[in-house]
Order: structure tokens, then C-alpha cells, then sequence
């Protein structure tokens, strides 16, 4: 009888990961398909993946129209582009922005340091969806490592340490767009609690 309940447990754990695969599978996620709306926090926002040269996605993306800002030095992902005092950044020096694909790649001599993507329809490797609102990212991912900047009715919502940041542009508990990045050590300031 115990070993009956021990093989039901296990494949109840089983089928439990499967159907969310399927359920991930066959839901809408409008123009662009599954594996391209998929944010892995610290690794890759659908084929765009970190650390990797921006070669790899103009071939990747090859014939798709995008435009190209390069930058005379360096500048800070948080401080310049969004503003924000942070403990922080992610210096780049290149952008490439694909409108179709609603993404944008900050790039640091030619390599991704993060992806910003503004389309709601897209899902965290976690199983989270966007368009759900800040309020279950929060409840999934807890409290701990989370840094919060508000701004007049702006709000980021940042994970740091899981290399992903949500921004609310009007406060709302919507999700208007998110950063996916890898925070590097040298990259932390020493007033930094991580």
C-alpha cells in the first residue's frame, strides 16, 4: 500500500511540470512564437542570449529591419537610460533596436549585456506571464533581493541577483516592460548589499 502512494506522488509530480509545458505550448502568445517570448532571467530573452556577440542575432534576425546607435564612451543601462540611482548598472556602447520583435539589445564592445523587451505577451522561464501583473511576479519571486525605485507614477521592480528588472509606467500593476541582464561582480559598488 505505501508503495502505491509513493508511485502516485511521483507521477502527479511528473505530470504536473508536463502540462504546464503543453499549456505553455498551445496558448496564444500572438506573432512571434513560444521560444521567443521565453525570458530566462540572467541568460537570454527568447534567441537573444547574454554574453553572446551581436553577430549571432543580426544573423539570427537576418533580414529584419532594426536600427543601430553606437555611443562615443560608455553608458549605465539604469543611471542614463532609465534614469535611476542605482547600486548598480550595465554598461554598453551599442543598441540595436528590432521594432518588430518590441526588443531592444545593449551591447558592450559588440557583446549583449541586456535585452529590453516591451511586448506584455511574453513569459518567464518560471512560467510567469507578463500580462499578469507585477503583483504575482512579486508573489512568486518574494521579497528577498528585490530593489524598488519609484519615480512620479513609475515604478522598476528589480531582481538584481536574478538578473531581471520589470518597469510599471503608469503604477498600475502592469508590466510595460522588462531587462534582462547579468549583473558581473566588478559591475556592483561596495555600498552594494549583495
Amino acid at each position: 500500500m505505501h508503495v502505491r502512494r509513493k508511485a502516485k506522488s511521483s507521477f502527479l509530480a511528473m505530470a504536473v511540470p508536463v502540462f504546464i509545458f503543453f499549456y505553455a505550448v498551445f496558448v496564444n502568445t500572438g506573432k512571434a512564437d513560444l521560444s521567443e517570448s521565453v525570458l530566462v532571467p540572467g541568460i537570454s530573452a527568447g534567441s537573444v542570449v547574454l554574453n553572446s556577440t551581436v553577430d549571432s542575432v543580426l544573423k539570427a534576425f537576418s533580414g529584419e529591419a532594426y536600427r543601430k546607435v553606437l555611443l562615443r564612451g560608455p553608458q549605465g543601462l539604469f543611471r542614463q537610460v532609465f534614469s535611476l540611482d542605482m547600486q548598480f548598472d550595465i554598461p554598453f556602447n551599442e543598441i540595436y533596436s528590432f521594432q518588430e520583435r518590441s526588443l531592444a539589445v545593449f551591447c558592450m564592445d559588440r557583446y549583449i549585456r541586456a535585452v529590453v523587451v516591451t511586448n506584455a505577451k511574453s513569459v518567464t522561464s518560471d512560467g510567469i506571464h507578463l500580462n499578469k501583473g507585477i503583483s504575482l511576479l512579486i508573489f512568486t519571486y518574494g521579497n528577498s533581493g528585490l530593489v524598488v525605485k519609484k519615480r512620479d507614477k513609475h515604478v522598476l521592480y528589480c531582481y538584481p541577483e536574478r538578473g531581471i528588472a520589470f518597469f510599471d509606467d503608469g503604477g498600475n500593476d502592469s508590466i510595460d516592460m522588462t531587462a534582462v541582464f547579468k549583473l558581473q561582480a566588478r559591475e556592483r559598488t561596495r555600498d552594494d548589499s549583495k
